[in-house]
């Protein structure tokens, strides 16, 4: 007799009562899991959709806009794909959120309509995306700008825009955003089967799913887990303009737009007197009887380094009233620099700061133009100019530059090096959200080292915004609390950061031959808890300083009113360069200019005159702050600080967009 072999796909339950097939599990658990990950499944095939979809349109603008990427390689070319994932990834993100509610809605409430609503959301996002992508080709052909605010803005009056229009172009868009549309369509249908939406899934497996995946969608909108969220800049990666708005997702670029503007609605609130006074009463303000300057250059190409130091107040400085040995190196420069005692920040942030210093633009107190690419060509910038003068410019941070949009401005006044804290070893010492100074320093030597005479390198410091975690005991216990010290002890470490800077730099060849700018990109409260509407908030620290300086002019001191604003004209008329276009910075060392200085904050505007300041919240009409030695004036120095905000906010809305894509 045959013995009996106990079989492998089969398991007694003799004493159980059961009787359990192995093969019967594993087809079930399969079945299990490929029933419940079918929600997956539908989320990764969305994304995968609108990637490619997102990528066709691109292609679509690159093609309609030839002859604008003809000078420019290939390589070029292809890099806007690589370059566009990020805001490609954040906007799709953004678009499977509005799935994703609808998915969880079906899995617990089990109503088959879900799933059609799901596939005609689905269709609808398809379309206006079809028409935002479509649309702004002829945007672009006309203002060389993508879709924005403004543009959609035109929609109020749709027959102007039909009449404006060529009847040709616009039956070409119409049909090229239907054709557009349908491929799209039948390309959803076949990556996304309908089938996905229509399978039922375990309770407990929906319960996961619905935790998880908003997860990893915010991460996705976000643009990581990083400190900076997502910005233009994730996608700007060429001097070639062209290559920079291929890059940015077009949808993206309307939504934030509309952000930074629906609160505006292309209306000046600031209209107080009327443009033609308000204009007027600024013109005066500028009105110099000569153009003429005081020459301090003794080099009439010197290398310029502008080192910004991140939230430095006024009041961390002895020789301008500040606290004693809080930064011995910048004091002890400023007694063998050009000490300027009177400067205030144009307005509140770093990205604000920057621009002002790189334009000699305004801070506005409303939006943020930095923020804004469409409004980059009516902005000037120091780089082009110093460019075409043969100079190499480079900006170097320890930290992200995605913060409030730095990156992308950088690259569109065509810098010649961008580093920023990826740019660095992954190891390199720092906090959440920079390296630590002396490293950022250290590799500046390193790059300004390497670069071809002249040069414009800008340093942006870092490790004085908080957390303020930087690598040095705390020496100084000054402030009520540990933002107040924390604060004062960091400033002191950059300040001792900046002092090896400089004696490292000494022994360079290229010392001798640069002017050193040093400036903080803003104000703070400081230990001394100045009130936010006060002029000493908005005081800051800055000094010229090198041997490209002529020697009787060491030590002097600077003691008019001035703006941050002013020392790219200042710099600019030194070297003997045009600055007409910098309309809203004066020339500081032209002795016929008159005293003023103009900052901005949350729908208010502060004003500074030798006389006394004020600070007026508009939205409020209140004056926070008003303190005016010679009452005579009080009436005009009121006229000239709300004719400057309303001027300047008015110029804002008007920025020039009329300009050629390169």
């Amino acid at each position: 007799m045959q013995d009996k072999q106990f079989p492998l796909t089969w398991l007694s339950g003799k004493y159980l009562g059961l009787r359990i097939n192995i093969r019967s599990l594993k087809n079930f658990g399969c079945f299990f899991v490929q029933k419940n990950m079918r929600y997956y499944c539908y989320i990764l095939r969305l994304f995968l959709f609108w990637l490619v979809f997102f990528a066709g349109n691109r292609l679509i603008f690159i093609l309609y806009q030839f002859r604008y990427f003809d000078s420019i390689p290939f390589t070029g070319i292809a890099g806007t794909f690589y370059h566009a994932l990020p805001l490609d990834t954040s906007a799709t993100c953004y678009l499977i959120s509005v799935s994703f509610i609808l998915t969880v809605l079906q899995i617990f409430l089990r109503l088959k309509f879900l799933g059609l609503l799901n596939r005609m959301v689905a269709i609808i996002l398809i379309i206006t995306f079809s028409i935002i992508a479509t649309a702004e080709l002829g945007v672009y052909d006309s203002w060389k700008t993508k879709i924005n605010y403004e543009a959609i803005s035109h929609l109020e009056h749709p027959n102007e825009v039909i009449r404006t229009v060529p009847v040709t172009i616009l039956a070409l868009l119409s049909g090229l955003a239907s054709a557009i549309a349908l491929a799209g369509y039948f390309f959803y249908k076949k990556l996304v089967p309908v089938e996905y939406l229509q399978q039922r899934v375990n309770y407990l497996a929906g319960i996961v799913f619905t935790l998880i995946t908003p997860g990893v969608l915010f991460i996705g909108i976000r643009g990581g887990v990083r400190p900076i969220p997502i910005g233009h800049g994730e996608a700007y990666f060429s001097k070639h303009q062209i290559l920079n708005d291929a890059a940015v997702n077009p949808a993206w670029n309307l939504v934030h737009s509309y952000i930074q503007n629906k609160n505006i609605n292309n209306k000046n609130p600031y209209l107080f007197y009327g443009l033609k006074e308000a204009e007027s009463n600024v013109k005066n303000l500028f009105h110099a009887e000569k153009d003429t300057t005081i020459i301090f250059l003794k080099i009439k190409q010197p290398n310029i380094v502008i080192i910004i130091l991140e939230s430095w107040s006024a009041d961390l400085v002895k020789p301008l009233g500040g606290f004693d040995s809080i930064t011995p190196c910048f004091n002890y420069m400023a007694g063998r620099g050009i000490l300027f005692t009177n400067v205030y920040a144009a307005g509140n942030l770093s990205h604000e700061g920057i621009l002002s210093i790189l334009s000699g633009y305004p801070a506005q107190p409303l939006t943020s133009v930095i923020k804004q690419p469409d409004k980059y060509p009516g902005i000037p910038c120091i780089t082009p100019i110093l460019s075409e003068a043969g100079y190499n410019c480079a900006f170097i941070y320890g930290g992200e530059l995605n913060y409030g949009n730095i990156k992308s401005f950088l690259y569109y006044n065509k810098f010649d090096l961008i580093i920023e804290q990826d740019d660095f070893p992954f190891n390199t010492p720092g906090n959440r959200l920079t390296v630590h100074d002396e490293y950022l320093f250290s590799r500046s030597l390193d790059e300004i080292q390497q670069m071809k005479e002249p040069f414009f390198a800008m340093i942006f410091t870092g490790s004085s915004h908080a957390p303020y975690d930087v690598p040095m005991k705390q020496k100084f216990n000054i402030g009520n609390n540990w933002d107040e010290k924390g604060y004062v002890n960091a400033a002191h470490y950059t300040d001792s950061c900046l002092g090896a800077f400089f004696s490292a730099a000494l022994s360079t060849g290229w010392y001798k031959n640069t002017l050193f700018l040093l400036i903080s990109d803003h104000g703070h409260q400081s230990p001394k808890n100045n009130n936010y509407y006060s002029k000493e908030f908005r005081k800051i620290p800055a000094l010229f300083f090198g041997e490209a300086i002529m020697e009787d002019l060491n030590g002097k001191k600077v003691d008019l009113i001035m703006s941050q604003t002013d020392f790219t004209t200042t710099l600019l008329s030194q070297m003997g360069y045009n600055h007409e276009s910098f309309r809203w910075s004066k020339n500081i060392f032209n002795p016929y200019i008159q005293e003023f200085a103009y900052f901005s904050f949350v729908d208010g505007v502060g004003w500074i005159r030798p006389w006394g300041y004020f600070t007026y919240d508009n939205k409020s009409n209140v004056f926070n702050s008003i303190e005016i030695t010679d009452s005579t004036k009080k009436d005009q120095m009121i006229l000239e600080g709300k004719s400057f905000l309303e001027t300047v906010f008015q110029e804002y809305l008007e920025l020039n967009k009329y300009s050629d894509a390169e």
